[in-house]
């Protein structure tokens, strides 16, 4: 609920511009009313007419009905938009998607773990048909105290969420890479752990 401690509140972007039309869709392409949480889409005069030489991308960015896909996941409400993740930061496991804060926010409650520095990754191993959750968390803890912090996390991530953590890396202080402004940067940090070894034990 809105007045849960646990509640995540997001901040309104206003309406589109003049002449700009946006709708929410679920996996199908079918527009959600407000309220629902789905695909970000829209129609507008200024809008690309696709990317620079890359027919492909742009035609994977299209629908057949000329909207094109934002990538973003949000909503409406009253006219409003409201943005709450990246598509492809999704976590999806047996069919359900997850916002990798959901995940993040758990197990930033743990003490020993870093404030804003833990990242989620959904991993579909070969011949599996739903992916498994990684954890990348930062902690200045001494080695001796990580197999018990790696413990309280996962315990406080499957007690928020119903969620097993199938590995958690424990890494040292600013081993996460972010951007200048001191954003996460999921995809680099996704490139670490698929094709690299974090910095520390798992």
């Amino acid at each position: 609920t809105p007045t849960s401690p646990d509640a995540l509140h997001i901040v309104d972007c206003g309406r589109p511009v003049t002449g700009t039309r946006i709708r929410i869709v679920d996996t199908h392409g079918h527009p959600l009313p407000d309220n629902h949480i789905g695909h970000i889409q829209f129609r507008s005069p200024s809008r690309t007419t696709g990317y620079y030489n890359l027919p492909d991308e742009t035609t994977t960015a299209t629908t057949t009905d000329g909207w094109w896909k934002t990538g973003d996941i949000g909503y409406q409400r009253n006219g409003g938009l409201r943005i709450t993740g990246r598509a492809k930061d999704l976590v999806i496991i047996r069919g359900a998607n997850y916002f990798p804060s959901d995940f993040e926010q758990a197990a930033e409650t743990v003490p020993g773990v870093r404030l804003g520095a833990v990242i989620a990754l959904g991993h579909r191993p070969d011949h599996s048909d739903t992916e498994e959750l990684h954890l990348i968390v930062e902690t200045e803890l001494d080695t001796t105290h990580h197999e018990t912090l790696r413990q309280a996390v996962r315990a406080a991530v499957s007690s928020r969420t119903g969620i097993y953590a199938t590995t958690i890396h424990l890494v040292p202080k600013r081993a996460i890479p972010k951007t200048t402004s001191g954003k996460l940067q999921r995809s680099k940090a996704r490139e670490l752990f698929i094709h690299h070894t974090p910095p520390t034990t798992t």
